[in-house]
């Protein structure tokens, strides 16, 4: 009798607590290309801030996070906005009433999209591209901008990547530049999900939570170099509008001196 000897299939690890692994970025295009599908939903906000089973959660946030941010931002009609990840332009409607300098950046061409036909006739440029190609040659601009908000992009990088979009925006900051930066933070380790199956989203999330040291770290490597100052450093949400135990909403604020 022939003996049929099957070899057993490596266990592939989603969800990695303190190691340092890459994420596939493919993955992280692909699910933002599952993201914009739900643009046109009743509840669009869900699209780029999740909370697909709590809407309303998603629209707290959202609202919170805004009136939170805008005074720090000390936005002026003479203001030029980057706004680095902007999905659908959730911030263009709080920041093209005060200037009409914004321009916004994400790699899905379907979120792009869904934020020009939103925002494009009141000032707004948008430009699908990923984050680490910005340059001002590659956003046709000829003067930098003074005013930057990155809010939950860098956990969809790996640090390599991280650092070259924090060098990309200081080379396109202005002398007195101030950004407002926010991203969910692991609590105690460094949290990876890798093709990890998430039963809210219906689908496969990969991300990187990295903790607050690690984060100042590529910080320190790339912006504080380069002149800028951390001058606000924070946990965002209330504990009302958290639900997660590992991870935590945090914010920084850097200005260039």
């Amino acid at each position: 009798m022939n003996k049929h000897h099957s070899k057993k299939q490596p266990v592939i690890e989603t969800r990695i607590s303190a190691d340092v692994v890459d994420i596939d970025p493919v993955a992280v295009s692909h699910f933002f290309a599952g993201r914009a599908l739900k643009v046109a939903s009743s509840n669009p906000i869900t699209s780029v801030l999740y909370q697909d089973a709590n809407p309303s959660l998603a629209l707290q946030r959202d609202e919170y996070e805004r009136c939170f941010a805008l005074p720090m931002l000390k936005l002026a009609p003479s203001s030029s906005v980057l706004d680095v990840g902007c999905g659908i332009g959730r911030w263009a409607e709080s920041v093209l009433p005060v200037t009409t300098d914004y321009v916004g950046v994400d790699l899905t061409e379907e979120l792009i999209e869904a934020a020009r036909a939103s925002w494009a006739n009141d000032g707004g440029v948008f430009h699908a591209m990923p984050a680490d190609e910005i340059s001002l040659e590659s956003l046709q601009r000829d003067r930098g901008f003074d005013r930057m908000i990155v809010a939950g992009l860098l956990i969809y990088m790996n640090d390599s990547v991280v650092l070259k979009v924090l060098n990309a925006l200081a080379a396109v900051a202005t002398k007195q530049c101030r950004i407002w930066l926010r991203e969910p933070m692991a609590t105690e380790q460094r949290l990876t999900l890798r093709g990890f199956w998430s039963e809210e989203l219906s689908q496969n999330y990969s991300a990187v939570y990295r903790t607050h040291d690690e984060i100042t770290e590529l910080i320190g490597a790339t912006l504080l170099k380069s002149g800028f100052v951390i001058t606000a450093d924070e946990v965002l949400y209330p504990d009302t509008l958290n639900n997660r135990a590992d991870t935590r909403q945090r914010y920084m604020v850097l200005e260039s001196l």
